[in-house]
């Protein structure tokens, strides 16, 4: 763990977004940190070391990004300390037609997210743990274990959607999930 007042400097090299606090470098296996966020660090460590786990169980090649930080925003909302009203959040810009569309969300990448505002990186991540969150209560805990492995194993989104939650495409989860938010 690299923990400094130099971290914009190496964020910067990195490629990391200013709004970031914390970062992980999945290839070397190093937290990097500002100084200023320790007070929260054991939701920090919660959602870095959650990226360290998926990444190298499923493979960070075959991990959407949503996926990976979906699930690390869903295990640090449920063992740290968790964002009020996320949930609300996602439910207005559902209901506004501002959320990121599945297509796009599928799409994004590292260098995508970089470039978002934090207004911007609010909504990916807000979407991407309701996403987890949705299929986690949804379906069966094991479904979820068993979707991951199908990912592992090389098998597509849309694949892995089919075989462990019964959804014919990544598109049927956009409709279940808006349904699920819209009836709420």
């Amino acid at each position: 763990m690299f923990i400094g007042e130099d971290y914009f400097k190496t964020a910067m090299e990195m490629g990391i977004p200013f709004w970031s606090g914390v970062c992980i470098n999945s290839k070397e296996g190093l937290i990097i940190m500002r100084a200023e966020v320790i007070g929260a660090m054991s939701s920090l460590l919660i959602h870095e070391l959650t990226h360290l786990v998926i990444e190298t169980y499923v493979g960070k090649n075959l991990l959407p990004l949503w996926l990976d930080e979906g699930i690390a925003t869903y295990m640090t909302e449920k063992y740290g300390l968790g964002v009020v009203g996320r949930e609300s959040y996602v439910k207005n810009a559902i209901m506004n037609n501002t959320y990121i569309k599945f297509n796009d969300l599928n799409g994004m990448a590292d260098a995508n997210i970089q470039s978002l505002s934090s207004d911007d990186s609010e909504i990916f991540y807000a979407e991407s743990f309701s996403v987890v969150k949705f299929l986690k209560e949804k379906y069966k805990k094991e479904s979820f274990s068993d979707f991951l492995s199908c990912l592992r194993q090389g098998n597509s989104l849309d694949t892995a959607l089919s075989k462990t939650f019964n959804l014919d495409s990544f598109d049927m989860l956009e409709v279940e999930w808006k349904k699920n938010y819209q009836g709420k």
